[in-house]
C-alpha cells in the first residue's frame, strides 16, 4: 500500500445531513485527512470544530458544487487559523460513492447551500419562537416530520375536542343531567376512547423529543401516565361493582383527575403556567394567612368573653357567641361580609357601644390585614409571572439563535443570513403555517436589512418572531363588484350621491337615533312600530353593502354584528307572522325580544370612548381565557367531589303554598335534617350537587359569597 494512502473514518451526524459514510479510503499523494467526531484535521495542523445548533463555527465547511455527476464538493481552508482571516489556498476533495480524491486547486468562489432538513429545522425553530413553544425536537427529517404532524392544527383541534368530551362525560354519567343519562357501557366506551387518544398523543410526542430518557422522567409525562393508569383501574373497579349488585356503593374517584389532561399537555402551557404560579405563590403568602387567622381567633376569644354571659340569642333562637368554634365561624363569615350586619344586631340591640367591637374587627381584619394579604399574593404572583416571562424570552432567543446558526452561510468575511436564504426560510415557514404573502415577506426583509447590505446578522435575526406577529394589512386596489359588472350605473351621479350619503356622519347619527327610539318603544311595550324599524334597519344594511362591498363591510365587526342581529330578527318575525309556520310559540317571541334588545349594543361601536373600552377588553381577552380555564378546572374538581359526596341528599320538590295539599315526605328538600334551617326557609332546595350543571351553579353562588354560609 502506498504510504500516502490513509483511511478516513466518519461518524454520521445527528442532524440528518448527508455526511460522509464511515470507513472510506483516501487516495492521493498530497495531504493526510482524518474526519472523526465532527473534527477535521488537515496536515495535522487544522482543527475545525463544528457544533450544530451553536453559535461557534470555527471554519467554513461549505457544502456546494453541482451534484449532477453524483459528486459533492466540500471546500476547506487549508491554512485556517481561528484568529486570522482565510488564506486563498483551498483544499478541494470530491466524494463519489466509496472513494475520496483530493486535489489542491486555485481559489474558487463556493456557492453556499443549505440542506433541506436544516432549512425545515430553522423554519420550525422560528415558528416555535413565534408561538411560544419550546422547540423540543431532534434535528433529523423523520423527527421534524413527526413534529409538524404533532403540531398540525387538526391534531390540536382533535386534542381540544377529546379533552372537552372527557370533561363533558360528567353530564351523562351518574348522577346525570335529567334527559342526558347514558348507560354505563356507553360512557365507559367514550372515556376509553379519550384515554387511548391521550396515550397515543403522549407516545407521538416521544418520537421526536431530543432525549427519550428524560422524556419519561418529565413530570408532565409521569402525571399523564399516572392519570391514565388510575382511571383505567377505577373504571374496572366501577364496572365490577355495578355488575355484582353494589352500584349504590360504587363511586368514580378518577373523575376528579380529568383536569390533569388540560394542565399537562404542551398545548395548554398557559394554563399550566398559571397553575404553577398559583402553587408557588401560596407558600410565600402563608405568613399573612396565618396572621389573619390569628387575628380572627383573637377577636373570637374576645367576643366569647364579652357576650357569653349576657344570655343573648340569634334570631333563630340559638345561643349568641357561647362557643369558641361558633364565634370563630361567625367572625370568619363576617370577614366575607356575607352576614353583615346580621351577626352584630343582637349585641347592638343589647348595647349600642358593642358596635365598636365589630367595627374594630372589620377595620383590622377586613380593611388592613385582608388587603395586605391581597397585596402580598399579587406581589408574589407578579414576581413569578416576571420570572416566567424572562424564561420565555430566553427560550425564544435560544430558538432563534438555533435557527440562525443552522442557516447562516459565509458571506462578506463572516457568517450571516443572506437575502436568498431568508426567502427560502420564509417560503418554508409559509409551507408550515401559511400567514405571509410574497410582498409582506419582502417588506419584512427590508425592515431587517435596514442598511440594504443583502445579509443580516444575529441581532437583526432575533427580531423575526416579533415582526412575524405584527399584523400587516396589504391594501389592494380592488373594484366593487357592481363597479365591475355595471360600471355606468355604479359611476352615475345618482349612485355617487347615495354613496356619499352613506359615508356621511349624519347617516350614522340618524340610525343611532332610530335605535334609541326603538329602545324606548321596547321599554314602553309598544310593538306596533316593530315592522317599521326592521325595515329601515334592513335598508341601512343594504345601503352599506352597496357602498362598501362585502369585503369592506364584514371587516368592521359592528357591521357583521348588526347584520346577524337584524337578519335574524327579520327571519324570526316572518316566522311569527306566518300562518303556516311555527305559530306564536313562547320561545320564538322570547328570541325576537332578545334580538330587539341586542340592537342597542350597536351604539357602543359608534361612540369613540366606548370603542376604546371595547378594544381594551378585546386585547386582554386571551388573559381572561387563560384564567377562566383555571377557574373552570377548580369548579370542575369541586363539582365532581360534591356530586360524589352530596348527590341525592337535597332535592327540589317545590314548596307548600297553603292552598294546595303537599306531600309531607317531600318537605325540607326531602331531608328532615333541614327542618327549621335557613337553607329551607330561603327556599334554596335547587342549590344542590345532583348533577354537573347544578353543581357549577352552586359553586358560582359560593364564589359570589352572598348568603354562602346559609348554603353551606
Amino acid at each position: 500500500m502506498d504510504p500516502t494512502e490513509q483511511s478516513l473514518k466518519t461518524n454520521e451526524s445527528s442532524n440528518g445531513n448527508n455526511d460522509i459514510g464511515s470507513n472510506h479510503h483516501v487516495n492521493g499523494s498530497h495531504n493526510v485527512i482524518t474526519a472523526q467526531n465532527d473534527t477535521v484535521n488537515v496536515n495535522n495542523s487544522l482543527q475545525t470544530a463544528i457544533n450544530d445548533g451553536d453559535e461557534l463555527i470555527r471554519a467554513p465547511i461549505l457544502d456546494s458544487a453541482d451534484e449532477s455527476d453524483g459528486r459533492k464538493q466540500f471546500i476547506i481552508n487549508n491554512d485556517y487559523d481561528s484568529q486570522q482571516k482565510f488564506e486563498p489556498e483551498l483544499v478541494k476533495f470530491n466524494v463519489l460513492n466509496e472513494e475520496i480524491s483530493m486535489d489542491i486547486g486555485q481559489p474558487d468562489i463556493a456557492q453556499n447551500r443549505i440542506h433541506e432538513t436544516d432549512l425545515l429545522y430553522a423554519a420550525i425553530m422560528v415558528e416555535d419562537a413565534r408561538r411560544g413553544r419550546k422547540g423540543a425536537v431532534k434535528r433529523n427529517k423523520d423527527a421534524l416530520t413527526q413534529y409538524q404532524l404533532y403540531n398540525h392544527i387538526l391534531m390540536r383541534i382533535l386534542l381540544y375536542l377529546t379533552i372537552t368530551l372527557n370533561f363533558a362525560l360528567a353530564l351523562f354519567e351518574k348522577p346525570a343531567v335529567p334527559g342526558l343519562a347514558l348507560p354505563i357501557w356507553a360512557t365507559m366506551l367514550l372515556e376509553a376512547c379519550c384515554l387511548i387518544f391521550f396515550l397515543l398523543r403522549l407516545l407521538h410526542n416521544r418520537r421526536f423529543v431530543p432525549n427519550r430518557g428524560k422524556f419519561w422522567k418529565d413530570s408532565k409525562s409521569i402525571l399523564i401516565v399516572l392519570t391514565i393508569t388510575i382511571t383505567v383501574i377505577d373504571m374496572i373497579v366501577y364496572i365490577i361493582m355495578n355488575t355484582t349488585g353494589n352500584e349504590q356503593r360504587a363511586i368514580r374517584v378518577s373523575r376528579v383527575l380529568r383536569p390533569m389532561f388540560i394542565a399537562n399537555f404542551a398545548e395548554n402551557r398557559q394554563i399550566r403556567r398559571g397553575l404553577r404560579n398559583i402553587r408557588r405563590t401560596i407558600p410565600k403568602s402563608a405568613s399573612v394567612i396565618l396572621l389573619l387567622l390569628f387575628c380572627i381567633a383573637m377577636f373570637a376569644l374576645l367576643a366569647l368573653k364579652l357576650f357569653q354571659s349576657r344570655n343573648l340569642y340569634n334570631p333563630d333562637g340559638s345561643p349568641y357567641f357561647t362557643r369558641l368554634d361558633d364565634s370563630f365561624w361567625r367572625l370568619y363569615v363576617l370577614l366575607t361580609t356575607a352576614n353583615d350586619p346580621d351577626v352584630m344586631m343582637p349585641a347592638y340591640d343589647s348595647d349600642n357601644w358593642f358596635a365598636l367591637f365589630f367595627i374594630s374587627f372589620m377595620i383590622i381584619c377586613y380593611f388592613i390585614i385582608n388587603n395586605i394579604l391581597l397585596a402580598v399574593v399579587y406581589q408574589n404572583y407578579r414576581s413569578q409571572l416576571r420570572d416566567d416571562i424572562a424564561k420565555s424570552v430566553y427560550i425564544k432567543r435560544k430558538l432563534l439563535k438555533n435557527a440562525y446558526n443552522t442557516i447562516k452561510t459565509w458571506c462578506n468575511d463572516g457568517m450571516y443570513v443572506t437575502r436568498e436564504t431568508w426567502l427560502k426560510l420564509m417560503h418554508e415557514l409559509n409551507r408550515i403555517s401559511k400567514f405571509r404573502g410574497d410582498t409582506q415577506i419582502r417588506l419584512l426583509w427590508n425592515v431587517l436589512d435596514e442598511n440594504n447590505k443583502g445579509y443580516i446578522g444575529l441581532s437583526n435575526f432575533l427580531q423575526i418572531a416579533e415582526l412575524l406577529n405584527v399584523e400587516i394589512l396589504e391594501v389592494k386596489d380592488q373594484k366593487h363588484y357592481l363597479q365591475r359588472r355595471f360600471p355606468d350605473f355604479y359611476g352615475s351621479k345618482f349612485s355617487l350621491l347615495i354613496r356619499r350619503m352613506v359615508l356621511h356622519r349624519f347617516f350614522r347619527y340618524f340610525f343611532d337615533f332610530s335605535i334609541l327610539v326603538n329602545a324606548v318603544m321596547i321599554g314602553l311595550g309598544i310593538d306596533d312600530a316593530e315592522i317599521f324599524f326592521l325595515t329601515i334597519f334592513n335598508l341601512e344594511i343594504v345601503l352599506k353593502l352597496y357602498t362598501l362591498g362585502v369585503r369592506e363591510f364584514v371587516r368592521i365587526f359592528w357591521n357583521t354584528f348588526d347584520f346577524v342581529v337584524i337578519v335574524s330578527a327579520t327571519i324570526m318575525t316572518i316566522i311569527e307572522l306566518s300562518q303556516s309556520g311555527f305559530g306564536h310559540t313562547r320561545s320564538i317571541l322570547d328570541f325576537i325580544m332578545v334580538l330587539r334588545v341586542l340592537r342597542i349594543i350597536k351604539l357602543i361601536g359608534d361612540i369613540d370612548r366606548f370603542q376604546v373600552i371595547v378594544r381594551t377588553v378585546s386585547q386582554i381577552l386571551p388573559t381572561f381565557a387563560t384564567y377562566g380555564g383555571i377557574l373552570l378546572i377548580f369548579y370542575y374538581v369541586y363539582a365532581i367531589l360534591g356530586m360524589e359526596i352530596f348527590s341525592g341528599m337535597i332535592r327540589y320538590y317545590g314548596y307548600p303554598n297553603g292552598t294546595q295539599p303537599f306531600n309531607q315526605t317531600l318537605l325540607f328538600c326531602g331531608n328532615i335534617k333541614l327542618k327549621g334551617s335557613t337553607f329551607y326557609a330561603d327556599r334554596y332546595c335547587s342549590n344542590n350537587f345532583n348533577n354537573l350543571l347544578k353543581s357549577l351553579v352552586l359553586l358560582i353562588e359560593l364564589t359570589i359569597v352572598n348568603q354562602w354560609h346559609d348554603i353551606l
